[in-house]
């Protein structure tokens, strides 16, 4: 019974500014914002968030942005409860190019990997690249993930996850 009343008992506010400028203050995260451009397209990222992603975080899950070495980027998820996105190079050069939101919906894509549990639950590849897709089209990044993924349409996945990413478009506008 107790916890049926827990539930209907309205929801906490989060403090969303508070939330990101914890993030933006992280000693992890100089790298971006030092650099202006960088720091600007982490602001344009962290003001996208979602519900989701505010209610992973207030539960004392953190989110590191880390630069690394390899392909674009990946998600690393930890039972202590920071987590990483690692940042390679090749991302960070989309970052600085004159398509930076290509690299914002990447680093949105990865956070949807984190948010869904994806290192813990047992589904398909292509299931967890979906739902990691889905997360960077409800913060505003569809259009954009998709060009990233048209320059790998010889991929049969990409191809899915661009037929996937027009499907959440044609519904949105039903």
């Amino acid at each position: 019974m107790f916890e049926v009343l827990k539930s209907l008992r309205p929801k906490k506010a989060h403090n969303k500014a508070a939330m990101i400028k914890r993030f933006m203050a992280h000693p992890e995260h100089q790298w971006f914002a030092k650099d202006p451009s960088l720091s600007r397209l982490m602001t344009i990222f962290c003001d996208s968030w979602t519900k989701e992603v505010y209610d992973y975080l207030a539960t004392g899950n953190e989110v590191l942005i880390i630069a690394g070495q390899g392909h674009l980027a990946c998600a690393m998820s930890s039972v202590k409860q920071t987590n990483i996105i690692l940042a390679f190079p090749d991302l960070v050069q989309i970052l600085r190019s004159a398509s930076p939101m290509r690299g914002v919906a990447i680093l949105a894509h990865e956070l949807g990997h984190l948010i869904n549990n994806h290192s813990t639950r047992k589904i398909s590849a292509i299931e967890a690249q979906i739902e990691a897709d889905k997360l960077a089209f409800d913060m505003g990044f569809g259009r954009d993930l998709e060009q990233v993924l048209l320059e790998h349409e010889h991929s049969v996945d990409c191809r899915v996850r661009v037929a996937r990413l027009t499907q959440m478009y044609y519904s949105k506008l039903t």
